[in-house]
């Protein structure tokens, strides 16, 4: 699955579609093993350093690039193996009936990588993290990534989404995130005060972002057990690989 990513990835490189500049990394779960969405961003953005670091010449795992560099992590998604035709590519690089201005068969992972490119524009140096299987309509407008730590990015909807979706939860007349409940009851919603006064929820729309003061320190939870075990590094060490959720 690995190969076939990094070669979708790299036709789109040569057809434009995405800079020659930016480095392309398909990036598998370590032994094949499923390490949910938080365990992958950890192996994801281990390996995505050590290519840095070898890119600026050093012989060994410089951290502190993390700091300077734009990263986007796109996790693949389900396998979508009802659908034999994507079997391999899973939902991400499934074609849709639609062309793009490229001329390119519309995939989820275009219509996505489209969507963040424009609205990542204002974002400094740090890390976006999203998933390749969402469609997302969002308005034009302008994005605020100028807070430091994580920002999530929230879309309203009718409460009846809630109980589907992960949801985010506010303190009080702020936008600071109080809690984040997943697929929660009508209750627990009303219990933790994830329904707002005009009748709707917060949406997660499986965009994350991280400064990249935050990227940094995420890198080194690669090295603290039990997290290490997220990792090839760790698991090629003996570790039994764990399962954890970003969300």
């Amino acid at each position: 699955q690995a190969q076939a990513y990094q070669y979708e990835l790299e036709t789109l490189q040569r057809q434009g579609i995405i800079s020659d500049q930016t480095l392309l990394l398909a990036v598998p779960d370590p032994s094949s093993e499923r390490v949910g969405s938080g365990g992958a961003t950890l192996n994801a953005l281990l390996t995505v350093t050590e290519y840095l670091s070898a890119r600026a010449g050093l012989s060994f795992i410089d951290p502190e690039l993390l700091r300077t560099s734009r990263l986007l992590i796109i996790h693949s998604g389900g396998d979508s193996r009802r659908i034999p035709c994507s079997s391999v590519c899973g939902k991400a690089f499934s074609t849709l009936p639609a062309v793009r201005e490229s001329g390119t068969l519309a995939s989820p992972f275009l219509i996505l990588l489209e969507k963040m490119t424009e609205i990542c524009q204002s974002a400094e140096a740090g890390l976006f993290v999203a998933s390749g299987d969402v469609l997302l309509l969002l308005p034009e407008m302008e994005y605020d990534w100028s807070h430091s730590g994580v920002t999530g990015l929230a879309i309203p909807a009718g409460i009846k989404f809630g109980t589907k979706h992960g949801v985010y939860a506010l303190q009080e007349g702020s936008n600071q995130v109080e809690t984040f409940l997943q697929k929660a009851t009508f209750d627990q919603l009303q219990a933790n005060h994830a329904i707002r006064k005009n009748q709707t929820v917060l949406l997660d729309s499986g965009i994350v972002y991280f400064c990249g003061d935050t990227t940094t320190k995420i890198l080194t939870l690669n090295v603290l057990p039990p997290l290490d075990a997220c990792t090839y590094l760790g698991v090629d060490s003996g570790a039994v690989p764990l399962r954890i959720e970003l969300y």
